[in-house]
């Protein structure tokens, strides 16, 4: 359990940061003149680097295992948010939050993964599901300690501050990686024949693609938008930051019930269950106008999101098989950044043209029905673990 312990706290501080960037939001775009869109692009920018390099850290760590690989991304995510204080250019918030910050959570999803799913080939569903309360876990703690430090120190600060963070929480990780490497040579050494592009023609892979689009999508645009929506209904940034960690809370609960859910339900009818709760928690936010209301619905959309991602990566090894699980998270992160891309974007492109979020707000849900439908024509394989 100490291994999935130190899963736990480098999931928690490279997303839980990341995912974080909402409480940045407007004293960024306030101090730059930048627009909602534009501020948003820089998440964008994030996500995009995540996404491409996702395939890279994830066949790299089939062929190498985990260990350089994340090693390597805790180096840029604490140089990105060290340079962060420097930056003084839109340009330069691109580059050191884009190219620092997802070079560093791309080096841990897909990685931390496929060596759980690797060392408990029998129980993977439950220690993903564990690993993976890490990130909730985070994103309910930090944007609350993050905005109480930038109103008393000043972003740039608490910039400095997280890439210090950064290291303290990924030493253990690093340890027991480097513990266990040789099984990671083990297990690549019992590779059978070539692995090419042939998992392609699987609707499985279609249905966890498209799925994990349109889960991003609606995610990624709640965690950047929602702490602005909510300042614009009247609530002070310190309050409206809880929204999110009420978004993480329901997240934690989730990722806990997922591995139990599964177990009695099976993958399929559990992934439904949440990414209905998903549906629910964002297409009602623009019928309820009362700031207070935002917090149950974002617990319930929390709630749908946590359950998601265990189930989604404990799918892989089970369609594909253990030996290439790194190659087809990458695979996974790279449709997922798309959506954490297009989302936050065409939210705040929506925001500028309209002053409003409710057609942004109803967009989101019907991606949503667009994944359940994926996920119920395209999931072909046993929904049993």
């Amino acid at each position: 359990m100490f291994f999935v312990s130190s899963c736990f706290l480098l999931l928690m501080i490279t997303f839980g940061s990341q995912l974080s960037f909402g409480v940045f939001f407007k004293v960024i775009a306030n101090e730059f003149g930048f627009s909602r869109a534009l501020v948003s692009g820089i998440i964008s920018a994030s996500l995009i680097i995540y996404g491409i390099s996702s395939l890279l850290s994830g066949r790299l760590t089939d062929k190498w295992g985990a260990f350089p690989v994340v090693l390597s991304g805790l180096v840029c995510g604490s140089l990105g948010y060290l340079l962060i204080t420097t930056a003084r250019s839109f340009l330069e918030l691109y580059i050191y939050y884009g190219l620092g910050i997802g070079l560093c959570v791309a080096s841990s999803y897909a990685p931390i993964s496929a060596t759980i799913s690797k060392v408990f080939p029998e129980k993977k569903e439950k220690m993903l599901s564990f690993a993976f309360l890490g990130i909730p876990f985070g994103q309910l703690f930090l944007p609350p300690f993050l905005a109480t430090l930038i109103e008393k120190f000043g972003w740039r600060m608490t910039s400095f501050g997280l890439s210090v963070l950064l290291w303290l929480f990924s030493l253990p990780i690093l340890f027991q990686l480097w513990k266990y490497r040789k099984l990671h040579f083990r297990i690549k050494e019992k590779r059978t024949g070539k692995f090419g592009l042939v998992f392609l023609r699987n609707p499985s892979l279609w249905m966890l693609l498209i799925t994990g689009l349109v889960i991003s999508a609606g995610f990624h645009f709640l965690s950047i938008h929602i702490v602005p929506y909510a300042t614009d209904l009247g609530m002070p940034l310190s309050l409206a930051a809880l929204t999110l960690s009420f978004s993480n809370l329901g997240s934690l609960l989730g990722t806990f019930s997922a591995w139990y859910l599964v177990k009695q339900f099976g993958h399929k009818k559990a992934l439904i269950i949440f990414m209905c709760l998903d549906l629910i928690g964002i297409s009602l936010l623009p019928f309820f106008k009362n700031p207070w209301s935002i917090f149950p619905l974002m617990f319930i959309f929390g709630f749908g999101f946590g359950g998601t991602s265990p189930i989604r990566t404990a799918m892989v090894p089970q369609i594909f098989g253990i030996q290439n699980v790194g190659t087809i998270l990458g695979y996974l992160s790279l449709f997922w950044a798309i959506g954490g891309i297009s989302g936050p974007i065409l939210a705040g492109y929506v925001f500028d043209i309209t002053k409003s979020y409710n057609i942004a707000f109803l967009s989101g849900g019907f991606l949503v029905v667009i994944g359940i439908a994926a996920l119920t024509l395209l999931y072909g394989h046993s929904n049993k673990p």
